[in-house]
Parts: C-alpha cells; structure tokens; sequence
C-alpha cells in the first residue's frame, strides 16, 4: 500500500491463465490500484511448491492503476462469475469468482475511476 492509498476490500479469486488452469491470489483493490498477489499454483504438491519460488510470484502478480483500467465486466454464471479487466494497453485479465458474487469486487473497481 501506498501513503495515503485506501483498501477497499480482498478477495480470494482465480487468475485464469488459460482453459481450466489458474493461479489462486487475494485481489485487493484500493482508491487508486488493482492488485493481485497469487499465493496457490495449482493443487499438486509440485505445483504448490513451484508457486512459493520468487520468480513465480513476480511474474503472476498484477499491479494496475484505476487510470489504467479500460474496461471493467462480469460474466456471471451459475457456477463461475467471472471478472474482465482490459487494461489500457490491450491486455486482459480474468478473474475467477467461482460461486461467490463477484458484485462487491465490481463496485470496488468502480469506486474512484
């Protein structure tokens, strides 16, 4: 966090890097960022122990400005709600809610942009 900056809520969600696979982080969204921390890589025991190396985590954490952000959706669907961010830049994250509502993350992120 930085001086000043406000926590607007965490979520335990997916970063969906491909079909079926993801990398399990918190999503925390402030007054001026979006950022995901991944903590889980996979449910074997190799690819838990593969998600603790540094490298892992740098290259799956994402750290985006609200000003960064050109679009913010949901897709919800009776098992996945799914959160779409495209940055300004052109890329796209998404972000697995499974069951849970993914409504608060959505006002977080509208909060302040």
């Amino acid at each position: 966090m930085q001086p000043g900056e406000v926590e607007l809520g965490s979520w335990l969600v997916a970063l969906l890097l491909g079909f079926a696979h993801g990398v399990t982080g918190m999503l925390v969204v402030t007054d001026r960022r979006v950022i995901f921390r991944p903590k889980v890589g996979g449910t074997s025991l190799v690819g838990m122990a593969v998600s603790q190396l540094p490298t892992y985590k740098a290259r799956h954490t994402v750290i985006l400005g609200k000003h960064e952000i050109a679009s913010a959706t949901c897709d919800k669907g009776m098992i996945n709600n799914k959160i779409r961010i495209v940055a300004a830049d052109g890329t796209t994250y998404v972000f697995n809610r499974q069951i849970a509502s993914a409504d608060p993350i959505m006002a977080a992120i509208a909060q302040g942009r």
